[in-house]
């Protein structure tokens, strides 16, 4: 569905009446409104389908379980049975819309034109730097930094900065740039934070900004777009449409808080006063919890035109960013949050004033995408059912108690359609068992998904969240607790099978004791990289997906985090150096051959003592041109100043920092070269700490990214851009901020 524009005080009117809601229609003045219908939802996970008011009544239900004495904003809930027990029934009554009363819950790599390395071809992703010819658009220190690239002429042409929040990554297409970031003031992704002056949490907001670089040296903002919501990953970019996935609470609740008596001398008085706070705080949130209105829980999207100066320029105009209808709820409880998939036409008349979005009730965590699906992957919540629950907010004790909180037992994945420049569509959900360590756990090949899981068994009792019954039941203070299994590795094959994501094959077994480092899937194989002491390489033949199996298996001291394909029969690894008893010692780059499955092999390693690389956790880090590999890496060791025998100030650090180098043959590695962006080092200083002006310039020009261009390879550093010749590595230039 597409949004036509509508005004900002229009949306205040949205609420729920019946089985009507406050919408917009598509035409008219943009004060025109009327209540109108908006459907059944349509909600491939469960067999009856749902309305607003259906939604709204599995929000209110299942926030009525979690509710505590501060609210849904301080996670992990405890609550005592009993009173879980009553609700337990209230909400079975209210998900019960039918005649019978029965319950309806049931239980390939590539680096395009902007210089990303991404996981799938064609697929770009938002990250800190984007190249489009010879134009770089960077975000240093929530700035947009513009810089001509041209040799040893490169110079910054523009800086631009958000009027409102930081930048945080970018997308180019063409001489359009979109600026991704968040009105955090600082907090982390997916924080909350306070309202200036009160007592309510201010949910998280992604901004997009469009900035028009038809003039380099003056971009010129032209709209933007805040979104309810934190991002679920990095935004995707396909043929022109930007695909982002938002996870967001209810924001239009202030909760109440207990509050603990101050002044009372008598602790067990003030305990007691304390305690029936909490009770009277919890009760006061049912309240409003029971008042709530669809608004209260679905996110919202405001679009405001902008002048040169990046101001607004006329009024805001806000509506939902996802309607009822396109929101479903999984079929098993996977928390409060609302998961919004939005896609949006940067080649539109006016991009950013219309999207197309679908949903689903849960808390995305992990995203893999190709041009035509996109697959979220969710934690399901569990009913944790054990004595000795303690309370997040008190650390009080609550004995015979429930605790809700995420599993890491087992993994809910959400598949949707996204046809380009089409309404997505929510297709299907499935459970894997484990973790996933990040988006290349998955992959898919033919309408199949391949995923690479870690395993752990839980120490207390898990039980479904709406099988309250049995947690009441299963624990009391003698209760055993089960010995926790040792953890391990599979890989599952999945597929849509109508409303569901079934199991095809699974191969299990692997890295027991351990957790994965590193997975990549490349064709018919996934190769899988556990770590305790040593670096298990598996190689995991799918080319019969009911039927995988491991074929080979490499032990190498170390771990890769990072994979790489490296041509046909060939893999690079990257990660970190270690000894026989596990302790990492330094950034390791190794290549493997993996033409023979049965029999893998490392045909070559280059190593850094105590270095380590962002690309070991950040893929958009890793650079491959051809034949070249470049690694920004830094070190930081202390090393024993000659002749000093004193036991003070014996040691002095010494610090480095630049890019690796390596051209890769399909017998080995090269000799590694170390481009620096400013000066040759390492550079060293005593134990006071006391940087030298020319010394602090260059430890603040730290690599961030590299790209190549021609035969000129790009460094970005906070302080500006190195360039140096891809031929013989010398450095041509370093352009300045």
């Amino acid at each position: 569905m597409s949004y036509p524009l509508r005004t900002a005080a229009a949306v205040t009117a949205l609420g729920l009446a019946g089985a009507a809601i406050w919408t917009f229609s598509g035409g008219g003045s943009e004060t025109d409104q009327k209540a109108v219908s908006l459907g059944r939802i349509a909600n491939v996970a469960l067999t009856t389908e749902h309305d607003c008011t259906d939604l709204l009544a599995y929000y209110r239900a299942h926030a009525t379980r979690l509710v505590g004495p501060y609210g849904l904003n301080d996670g992990v809930q405890t609550f005592a049975r009993a009173e879980v027990a009553t609700d337990s029934a209230a909400a079975g009554k209210a998900l019960a819309p039918n005649a019978s009363g029965e319950s309806t819950q049931r239980s390939a790599a590539g680096t395009p034109d902007s210089g990303t390395n991404v996981q799938v071809a064609g697929v770009d992703e938002s990250d800190v730097v984007k190249t489009n010819g010879d134009l770089m658009v960077a975000v240093i220190n929530g700035e947009i930094r513009i810089t001509r690239l041209a040799g040893a002429e490169t110079k910054t042409l523009a800086t631009w900065r958000p009027a409102e929040g930081s930048a945080q990554s970018v997308l180019l297409d063409g001489d359009t740039a979109v600026v991704i970031g968040d009105q955090n003031g600082g907090i982390p992704l997916g924080a909350m934070k306070l309202a200036p002056g009160s007592g309510r949490f201010r949910a998280d907001v992604t901004d997009l900004t469009v900035l028009d670089l038809a003039d380099p040296a003056h971009p010129r903002p032209v709209r933007r777009l805040e979104l309810g919501g934190t991002r679920s990953g990095e935004a995707r970019l396909v043929d022109g449409e930007i695909r982002l996935a938002l996870t967001s609470g209810p924001t239009g609740i202030t909760w109440k808080q207990a509050q603990y008596p101050d002044g009372m001398t008598d602790a067990a008085k003030a305990q007691s006063e304390f305690e029936k706070s909490e009770k009277a705080a919890t009760a006061a949130n049912k309240r409003l919890i029971a008042k709530s209105t669809i608004a209260d829980w679905i996110p919202k999207a405001t679009v405001t035109q902008l002048n040169a100066k990046g101001k607004p320029d006329g009024p805001a105009v806000s509506r939902p960013l996802i309607d009822c209808e396109q929101v479903a709820i999984p079929a098993s409880f996977s928390g409060l949050r609302t998961l919004a998939l939005v896609s949006m036409d940067l080649h539109a008349e006016a991009p950013l004033t219309s999207w197309q979005s679908a949903g689903v009730i849960a808390d995305g965590s992990t995203v893999y995408a190709t041009a035509d699906h996109v697959w979220l992957a969710t934690s399901r919540w569990n009913a944790l059912a054990f004595d000795g629950a303690v309370d997040g907010s008190t650390s009080r004790v609550m004995p015979g108690a429930i605790r809700f909180a995420p599993s890491m037992a087992s993994t809910e994945i959400h598949r949707f359609d996204t046809p380009l420049r089409a309404q997505p569509k929510y297709v299907a959900s499935g459970e894997i068992t484990g973790s996933l360590l990040n988006q290349f756990a998955m992959d898919e090949k033919d309408g199949l998904l391949r995923v690479a899981s870690t395993t752990q068994g839980d120490v207390t009792p898990a039980l479904p969240i709406d099988d309250l019954s049995a947690a009441k039941r299963s624990a009391s203070w003698s209760t055993p607790q089960p010995t926790p299994k040792p953890s391990e590795a599979r890989v599952t094959v999945l597929k849509v099978n109508d409303d569901r994501l079934s199991q095809v094959g699974v191969v299990t077994g692997l890295g027991v004791g351990e957790q994965i480092r590193g997975v990549r899937f490349v064709g018919d194989v996934g190769y899988v990289v556990t770590y305790r002491q040593t670096d298990p390489l598996y190689i995991v033949d799918l080319s019969d997906p009911a039927q995988p199996r491991v074929r080979g298996e490499l032990a190498v001291l170390g771990y890769s985090a990072y994979l790489h394909p490296a041509g046909t029969g060939r893999l690079l690894g990257l990660g970190q150096d270690g000894t026989k008893t596990g302790n990492v010692t330094g950034l390791q780059l190794s290549l493997f051959d993996v033409g023979n499955l049965d029999s893998p092999r490392r045909l070559d390693r280059k190593r850094l003592a105590n270095a380590w690389s962002d690309a070991e956790s950040d893929h958009h880090a890793f650079t491959m041109a051809g034949d070249l590999v470049l690694i920004p890496y830094t070190s930081w060791n202390s090393v024993r100043k000659p002749g000093v025998e004193s036991l003070n100030d014996v040691y002095r650090d010494r610090f480095d920092a630049g890019v690796i180098a390596v051209r890769v043959a399909s017998d080995g590695l090269g000799t590694p070269t170390t481009l620096r962006p400013i000066a040759d080092g390492p550079v060293t200083f005593d134990s006071s700490h006391t940087i030298a002006p020319s010394i602090q310039r260059t430890t603040e020009a730290t690599p961030i990214r590299t790209v190549v261009q021609a035969d000129t390879i790009y460094t970005l550093t906070p302080r500006g851009v190195a360039a140096h010749s891809a031929s013989d590595f010398t450095r041509l230039t370093f352009a300045s901020f």
